[in-house]
């Protein structure tokens, strides 16, 4: 398994490396916080700090741009080896586990992770080596196996929340099972009842942050199983991973509740975790419209059954052929999956615009030191602050102070309105009204600097719906 993660790494890295700029909305985010552990020695967003630390620790002999590729390359491509381990674990065979460890190998939503959200990719390889290590450790406990499986327990939260969700999802019912036979339901009454009001209380005490939580689910059901189903884009499917994911577990369970095996429970009580979220992220009433919402990043953990689903299914399908026929259906079965199924995929990718990546970088030592720059957009904010050293914000300031706010507006973000009034401006230029900074080499409008005098006056000439838009700063 270690030698089929380093070739899906070596793919990836490959793949990253296709662009000499870092990928996705939140790749220069990274970059960031890398250079600020560096030069600073803390991080200059709040964050779950592990995989910028590995990040800064890599970038000391790899560079910044290359250790934050490698990390993401490696850290995704490392979900290859706990998938394998938890499906061995869930089945006792090595076929079937392996058939796990190709789908995880190939899955699209993993190589999408590590070019666009590198946390939640490490996150997941994380959080489903912990539900291994707790296995091992609920089967034969030892001070070791219970320090590994804390310490990748603690790493899950030290790298994302989803992936700590994950593993206490995943943690949840081997947990309850060893207590309830050795302690008894009393116990296990008892924990469930501590669980809900502290998380009645958490909820409470972090009600402002749990928003997201309102927007989970919508009204309409979205059949395209989709990750992200934007109106107006065109959804990313990513593999139809989702679907894929569901699938497996539906049909896992179907089998255990059709077979019964001779020995041992119909469903192994690991799998009730992957099966129950596997299923749930299909529903078709979660809100997938919303980049930044819930829904989006829970399907974009559906990889994470594919290995323990698939594997469930296999072993039971199989459980009755003969040894030889056995391994000769799973080995043309995994070299099929490992052939057919794509390794690396565009779909989705952001790639920094070099021209984008000039502009930006013309804003280093075009501006007081004390400025503070508005932008609509996270990945033109992100490269703002890493080419420009500039302070950058998605949203105005509660009280502005015109003498050191900009608007830097990416030429997506300005409509034809207001394009048209920033080439009259630049036409016919107003007396007390500052130029307008154009960035971009292409076109004016690509990138505009605006001090927050010029954007009023260059607003309060558009129509009413259009400067209320501006006015509320739509950010993307």
């Amino acid at each position: 398994m270690c030698a089929l993660s380093v070739v899906v790494a070596w793919v990836r890295l490959r793949a990253l490396q296709d662009s000499p700029y870092p990928t996705g909305i939140d790749g220069y985010w990274y970059l960031i916080q890398v250079r600020s552990l560096l030069e600073r020695g803390h991080l200059y967003f709040p964050s779950a700090p592990l995989v910028p630390w590995m990040m800064a620790a890599a970038a000391s002999f790899l560079g910044t741009v290359l250790a934050v590729k490698t990390i993401a390359a490696l850290g995704s491509a490392l979900l290859v080896v706990p998938s394998y381990a938890l499906a061995k674990r869930l089945t006792g065979q090595r076929g079937p586990a392996l058939l796990g460890a190709a789908l995880a190998a190939t899955s699209a939503q993993s190589f999408f992770l590590c070019t666009e959200f590198i946390k939640q990719a490490v996150g997941l390889t994380l959080a489903v080596g912990f539900a291994a290590a707790l296995a091992a450790t609920l089967e034969r406990p030892g001070k070791l196996r219970i320090a590994a499986a804390a310490i990748l327990l603690l790493a899950c939260a030290l790298t994302h929340k989803t992936a700590l969700g994950l593993a206490l999802l995943m943690a949840g019912p081997p947990v309850a099972v060893v207590l309830w036979r050795n302690r008894g339901a009393a116990v296990v009454r008892i924990g469930v009842a501590a669980l809900a009001v502290s998380s009645i209380a958490a909820a409470w005490a972090a009600r402002d942050s749990l928003a997201p939580l309102g927007n989970l689910f919508c009204r309409h059901a979205d059949l395209s199983f989709a990750v992200l189903n934007t109106p107006g884009q065109i959804p990313l499917v990513l593999g139809y991973e989702v679907a894929l994911a569901a699938g497996l577990a539906a049909a896992a369970l179907a089998l255990a509740l059709v077979c019964k095996p001779v020995n041992g429970a119909r469903l192994p009580v690991l799998a009730i975790g992957f099966i129950g979220f596997g299923l749930f992220q299909a529903l078709p009433w979660l809100n997938v419209a919303d980049n930044q919402g819930l829904g989006y990043r829970l399907r974009l953990c559906a990889c994470v059954c594919l290995a323990p689903c698939s594997a469930l299914i296999a072993s039971r399908l199989l459980r009755t052929a003969r040894p030889a026929a056995r391994t000769a259906v799973l080995a043309l079965v995994v070299c099929s999956v490992l052939v057919l199924r794509p390794w690396r995929s565009d779909e989705g990718v952001i790639k920094a615009h070099p021209a984008m990546v000039e502009a930006t970088t013309r804003l280093a030592g075009a501006l007081p030191p004390d400025a503070v720059v508005v932008v609509p957009e996270r990945h033109t904010a992100f490269m703002a602050t890493w080419y420009g050293r500039v302070n950058t914000r998605l949203r105005p300031p509660p009280s502005i102070d015109a003498s050191r706010t900009f608007r830097l507006l990416p030429g997506a973000a300005i409509r034809p309105d207001l394009w048209a009034a920033l080439d009259r401006l630049r036409a016919h230029p107003v007396a007390g009204v500052a130029p307008s900074l154009d960035l971009h080499a292409l076109h004016p409008n690509g990138l505009v600097l605006l001090p927050e005098n010029t954007f009023q006056h260059v607003i309060a000439e558009l129509p009413e719906t259009e400067r209320q838009r501006y006015e509320e700063w739509v950010v993307r």
